[in-house]
């Protein structure tokens, strides 16, 4: 998504990094081999997942001021295709959804678009 942003947007400045949670460093080695996002390791110190109030797979997004305006998690929100949302969060499926004149929105395009707003605002 970050590359997507990059091409999609290049004037935009949309910085990305993952946090790891502390008891995880384990896989933290694998993250290199299919991601260039930075990682910054937690530790008692930084005590980052605390202080934001992490939430394993939370997308935290900030404003210009580093303040959180979105979190969106990936648990409830799959970013696969076909996975998504109503705006009347009663119906689940697309189908249903544009059937009662709501609107559908996929999860992978409404955080790029989260990502977006941001940047903008």
């Amino acid at each position: 998504m970050h590359a997507e942003l990059q091409t999609e947007y290049p004037t935009l400045n949309i910085p990305m990094l993952a946090i790891n949670m502390i008891g995880t460093e384990a896989g933290l080695s694998d993250v290199a081999l299919i991601s260039t996002l930075p990682v910054v390791q937690d530790d008692a110190t930084l005590n980052i997942w605390s202080e934001w109030d992490g939430v394993w797979r939370d997308v935290k997004i900030l404003d210009a001021q580093n303040e959180i305006i979105h979190t969106f998690n990936l648990t409830q929100h799959n970013l696969a295709p076909g996975n998504g949302f109503c705006t009347d969060s009663v119906s689940m499926t697309q189908s249903s959804c544009e059937g009662l004149g709501e609107t559908w929105y996929g999860n992978y395009e409404y955080l790029k678009q989260l990502f977006v707003d941001a940047a903008t605002q």
